[in-house]
């Protein structure tokens, strides 16, 4: 409902989160493809996060890069502790 009210970028990008809980990767990806903010985005450590959780299960090459990328990103030291356990998950982290 608020993306329909206030489409920013960043409340589109909170939107992606909920498609990918509710719908799954498939439909996560076909939606962040199709935005207007990709470009956007690509700044933004949430969406490098989610990148790397909707390939975690999929592509691990590819997640650890979005998890590498983000935790080049964010300042925050949680964060990117956060990041690195995500990684260490995946195998080889």
């Amino acid at each position: 409902m608020l993306a329909g009210i206030n489409p920013s970028s960043v409340v589109l990008l909170n939107r992606l989160t909920v498609i990918f809980k509710v719908e799954g990767a498939q439909k996560t990806l076909s939606a962040a493809e199709a935005s207007p903010y990709r470009t956007e985005w690509k700044k933004n450590y949430l969406y490098h996060s989610l990148m790397g959780d909707i390939y975690a299960g999929s592509d691990t090459s590819l997640a650890k890069t979005f998890y590498e990328t983000a935790a080049r990103l964010t300042k925050s030291e949680a964060e990117k502790k956060l990041l690195q356990k995500k990684m260490e998950h995946l195998g080889g982290g």
